[in-house]
């Protein structure tokens, strides 16, 4: 592999502080409504509604995964030479390759942390008796938006990848 450090534009930045916020944003809203809370809030949804309930205590591990999903993706994001990527990297095309597939890595985390401040939000909703479930737009739309940033995530890295000479 073609040692060399990736750019990090600004932009990186303020994308991964974005992220932050929607990760920390579910904890102060649960700081404020947690008293208002049932004892007991739904822990699984089926297609259309709650179909396991447990104690208001479980409600932190939604957003707490959601926050562990964050971290994780952040810091795989700044060490660009343990990504498995599915094309040849050389000296014409690394750099192209390596920010292409960070802001795929980005747009990815900024969905999963979007849904998971969705889902803490409707598992407080459907505990105070608001909302039955999390609507059945939730896993096809969200199944579908990931599976649709990668294959486009995809198809844009292995256009970096074909390098353009000037001859």
């Amino acid at each position: 592999m073609v040692a060399r450090r990736l750019p990090r534009p600004r932009l990186f930045f303020v994308v991964d502080l974005l992220g932050l916020a929607l990760a920390i944003a579910p904890f102060v809203w649960l700081l404020g409504v947690y008293d208002s809370l049932p004892d007991r809030v739904p822990t699984h949804f089926g297609p259309s509604e709650a179909d396991a309930w447990g104690s208001k205590r479980s409600i932190w591990w939604v957003p707490s995964i959601g926050l562990a999903f964050y971290l994780a993706m952040t810091v795989i994001g700044y060490f660009p030479k343990i990504w498995n990527l599915p094309v040849q990297l050389t000296e014409q095309n690394v750099e192209r390759v390596l920010l292409t597939t960070a802001v795929m890595a980005r747009a990815i985390t900024i969905a999963m942390v979007l849904s998971f401040l969705y889902v803490t939000l409707q598992v407080a909703r459907v505990a105070l008796g608001e909302s039955t479930g999390l609507g059945t737009w939730f896993l096809p739309v969200v199944g579908g938006g990931t599976l649709g940033v990668v294959l486009v995530g995809l198809w844009r890295i292995h256009r970096a990848s074909k390098t353009c000479t000037v001859s």
